[in-house]
């Protein structure tokens, strides 16, 4: 008891220790339960934003595959169209090249047939000439 009476502790302890447990159970009741349902609102209002952001998420996602699918079915159509329209127009220059060497051919080919039948008479016409100059030549010659 010595020890209690150096600590200052007197016959009010246990009415000290009557009022911290009622100012405890008073606190509880008014403060500490107040702020556990404060907490626990805030949690669950937490956790409910939480999972519609991750249902947002999932749904943006969808989206965005459902985009990347249509541009890749956009992208495959242009390329098949673009494709094929080449084909056309491959085709289409191979003719226009393919007319163009038949005529030139057509063409070089009845030049030809002028040139030679040019040839041909100015040959034939050397020919009778030659007769006539060598004979002329020797006339001159022998004189």
């Amino acid at each position: 008891m010595e020890i209690l009476s150096l600590l200052g502790v007197d016959a009010s302890i246990l009415n000290q220790f009557v009022i911290a447990i009622l100012v405890f159970i008073l606190a509880k009741v008014v403060l500490f339960n107040k702020l556990k349902e404060v907490v626990e609102t805030r949690e669950s209002k937490t956790i409910a934003l939480d999972e519609k952001a991750n249902k947002n998420f999932d749904q943006a996602n969808e989206v965005i595959e459902k985009y990347k699918r249509r541009l890749d079915e956009a992208y495959k159509k242009a390329k098949v169209f673009v494709t094929h329209e080449k084909e056309k127009v491959i085709k289409r220059e191979e003719k226009t090249v393919k007319d163009a060497t038949e005529q030139t051919e057509k063409h070089f080919l009845s030049a030809k047939s002028e040139f030679e039948k040019e040839v041909s008479a100015n040959r034939q016409q050397l020919l009778a000439e030659v007769d006539s100059l060598a004979g002329s030549l020797v006339d001159k010659v022998t004189k």
